[in-house]
């Protein structure tokens, strides 16, 4: 049976972040639960520490809030939401703590250079005992069901407790970090990790020890936490349909942590609190959180609530929808078909030039998604045999950096007979970036590294006879080159390869500079020149599979400037090498779909999204959805494997059987 944190949650965060509490005698606990009744939450998340390091419940671990005279707003919070059937849960970020770090300031975290690190008190400080401490008289003392972190900052601290910490378990003297060679650097930067790591595990066992739920920021990775709550880019200058993304990227942590997501966003429009985001935006703006396999919380300061409610009908009216879908909701998994991977590991080797591979990640993501294509972001632990088994076809997009056993474990199930697409450096690197001077997966690729291309503009040419090159003018050369201005930063490379038994499907041509006449590079391109010879594209079949590999960098040219030709190309490779779905949707692209199975009652469920918006306005300026344009005459048409039958398709929102 379920436990309640792993149903779908109707989340309203009330934060209270005023140091002044000013709003907080102006409302009672009666009042926030009314609204909870009001939208239909099952869960109110209520601060519990503000960023000065102030309590809204009396404990002798932490100062109250001055405003908090002659009541205690946490125990009257939890218990009217009892009440109600509501459950009750804390937030806190625990680093941040101005308070404590001014009183205190060698309990701060500190950089390499000895300067403050932004009010974050550090957990190896006396600090972490006085947090350890207050979970616990928490738990004694009141009949919260949770709590959740939501700012618990684990990089490397060089405070004096880190220090003496650092000297004792690794023998390294810190005392000068701009000494520090390479390999100690790494060593410091997995103790981090791994001191982080323990002090959740802390928190965690006293929260286990009282039955107590913990959330935690995917942020930092733990085992200690029971739910995945995220504060995903969902909000500021990024469009609703492309904060599916980032939402992906969070529930594919909970994914391989084995836990549920809750995703919030706010409740007020950009950084004006107070000023609740339009009804049409709030409605789309949950509803994405929903179909991309996580809970909503909606995040609103107290005094925000008190000066303007016109946005709550509106997230009414999601919340209603999830509670009377719910068992659409539960016990799902995402429908087994591409398999994505945006690789930790890259991002982080990459340093400052992470868009080299992120970029191609999302590249794909936006063609898969928006051609209806169902999709599952992976990570790098998902790099497995077993793993790659439920999955059609893996794109790595660009990954260089692979371990041997990832290497192995693609190896095996292509030659079992999966799909693989790949480009650029992909398995060039080993998994602690070490070049290997060649491809690890070149027998996969069915060619080999030579050299790097590196011009400002070469062209692809397809061969006519080839199904990678159906949609397109062979007779036109797709051009592949470096804008200025930072639009497509690198993507002038090319890699140089020899066949080594796979097919050139299409080469790379070089071109002629343009004759210098003042004007920047992207609007003079070269024109096309001779055809180098060098494949552009090569198909092999490896045992029972096959795969495609790009020399170029496609992905991300589809990415940083969308031109249909790039998206058709990489749409041609995945009905290549994975063959068409099970599920196909006719409908126009700003149409978003998601699909779950459910094993146990044999089910499959889609999700549609009309992302038809009124968003015309200038580039970099951000204006949220006013209106939804509406979208008839979608098809839903199912391509199912012989012997297997439908027993009912039904519309929920129409509450109709075909």
């Amino acid at each position: 049976m379920s436990k309640w944190y792993q149903e779908p949650l109707r989340v309203l965060d009330l934060a209270l972040e005023d140091p002044r509490g000013q709003a907080l005698d102006q409302w009672t606990a009666e009042d926030v639960l009314e609204i909870c009744r009001e939208i239909n939450a099952n869960v109110l998340n209520v601060a519990i520490v503000n960023s000065w390091g102030q309590a809204y419940f009396k404990t002798p671990q932490l100062p109250a809030n001055p405003q908090m005279t002659g009541f205690n707003r946490l125990a009257e919070i939890i218990d009217e939401a009892h009440k109600v059937g509501i459950r009750a849960t804390g937030r806190w970020g625990p680093s941040q703590n101005t308070g404590i770090c001014e009183k205190h300031p060698d309990w701060t975290k500190c950089t390499a250079d000895n300067a403050s690190d932004g009010g974050n008190a550090c957990h190896n400080s006396p600090y972490g005992d006085i947090v350890i401490d207050t979970l616990k008289h928490l738990c004694d003392n009141y009949a919260i069901d949770g709590f959740v972190f939501d700012n618990f900052v684990p990089h490397l601290c060089y405070c004096r407790f880190c220090r003496d910490k650092i000297a004792e378990e690794c023998n390294i003297d810190v005392g000068t970090p701009a000494k520090l060679v390479e390999a100690e650097l790494a060593t410091l930067t997995f103790w981090a990790h791994a001191d982080a790591e323990n002090f959740l595990q802390r928190a965690g066992k006293v929260c286990n020890k009282h039955d107590r739920v913990f959330f935690g920021a995917p942020a930092f990775s733990s085992r200690a936490f029971d739910v995945i709550f995220a504060e995903s880019d969902t909000r500021d200058g990024i469009t609703v349909r492309d904060s599916g993304f980032e939402i992906r990227k969070v529930t594919a942590r909970a994914r391989v942590d084995k836990c549920p997501t809750v995703v919030s966003s706010p409740y007020g429009q950009l950084r004006y609190v107070g000023l609740p985001k339009p009804p049409a935006h709030i409605r789309q703006e949950f509803r994405e959180i929903v179909i991309s396999d996580a809970s909503p919380s909606a995040v609103a300061r107290d005094w925000e609530l008190l000066h303007d409610r016109r946005g709550l009908a509106a997230l009414g009216t999601v919340f209603e929808e999830i509670k009377a879908q719910e068992e659409y909701l539960t016990d799902r998994s995402s429908l087994k078909h591409v398999a994505l991977l945006l690789s930790a590991r890259a991002t982080a080797i990459l340093g400052d030039e992470a868009c080299r591979h992120v970029d191609a990640a999302k590249g794909w993501y936006d063609v898969l998604s928006h051609a209806h294509v169902p999709v599952d972001v992976i990570l790098d632990e998902e790099l497995t045999a077993e793993c790659l088994a439920q999955y059609q076809v893996l794109v790595l997009g660009n990954s260089p950096f692979l371990d041997d056993d990832q290497v192995e474990a693609i190896r095996t199930y292509v030659n079992s007979g999966g799909g693989l697409i790949a480009g650029h450096r992909t398995s060039q690197y080993d998994g602690s970036g070490l070049s290997r001077h060649s491809f690890a997966l070149r027998d996969v690729f069915g060619c080999e590294f030579q050299d790097v291309m590196d011009e400002a503009w070469t062209y692809i040419g397809f061969s006519s006879d080839h199904p990678l090159g159906d949609g397109l003018d062979i007779d036109t050369l797709v051009m592949h080159g470096e804008i200025e201005d930072g639009v497509t930063p690198g993507v002038r490379e090319q890699m140089k390869v020899r066949p080594l038994g796979g097919k050139v499907v299409a080469t790379i041509y070089d071109s002629i500079a343009p004759v210098d006449n003042g004007l920047p590079q992207d609007r003079t391109p070269a024109t096309p020149g001779l055809d180098t010879g060098y494949p552009a594209a090569v198909v092999n079949d490896f045992g029972a599979g096959k795969s495609v590999y790009f020399a170029g960098q496609i992905d991300r040219l589809f990415y940083r400037i969308g031109h249909p030709v790039y998206k058709q190309l990489l749409l041609n490779c995945i009905a290549l090498a994975a063959g068409p779905p099970i599920i196909r949707i006719n409908a126009p692209t700003t149409v978003e779909a998601t699909f779950y199975e459910q094993a146990e009652t044999n089910r499959t469920v889609i999700h549609l999204l009309n992302h038809s918006y009124d968003q015309t306005f200038p580039a970099g300026v951000f204006r949220p959805v006013g209106d939804v344009i509406p979208i008839h005459d979608i098809r839903v048409s199912l391509h199912l494997p012989d012997g297997i039958r439908t027993k009912k398709v039904y519309s929920l929102v129409a509450k109709e059987t075909h």
